[in-house]
């Protein structure tokens, strides 16, 4: 899980029993390439499976290892606010918005980030929107 990302985290938020890589563009914000780049780079991770599909629309499917990331980011929500998400609200407070920046800014790791980022998004102390697969 240290390769995970917030975008990781994200995208495998919006997954469902009805995803498919072909529409999935429209749910996360972005072209159909960016959303099939990211959904390969999630397969490769082991979060996802994709079911090929000849003449019809390929099916997205969460693996263990996606469903634990998602679990492991709801329990963590619960958590009080410490002084990690203090320094990532002062740094975003900062201008610093580009995830990869964030995180060399903090100089922590990028699940760390993504958890973090994810649980003050839940206690509403910041928001986000996707744009262009970022």
């Amino acid at each position: 899980m240290s390769d995970l990302t917030f975008l990781d985290l994200v995208i495998l938020e919006r997954i469902d029993q009805n995803s498919t890589v072909e529409k999935f563009g429209t749910t996360i914000n972005t072209s159909f390439f960016e959303a099939a780049n990211l959904l390969g780079t999630l397969k490769v991770k082991g979060y996802v499976e994709i079911r090929p599909s000849v003449g019809g629309n390929s099916g997205i499917t969460m693996t263990d290892a996606g469903e634990s990331i998602l679990q492991n980011a709801a329990a963590k929500v619960e958590d009080p606010v410490d002084a990690l998400d203090n320094g990532i609200m002062k740094t975003l407070a900062s201008g610093i918005r580009e995830l990869d920046k964030l995180q060399e800014a903090l100089n922590i790791r990028s699940a760390d980030l993504a958890y973090h980022l994810y649980k003050l998004d839940r206690q509403q102390f910041i928001s986000y929107d996707i744009r262009s697969a970022k």
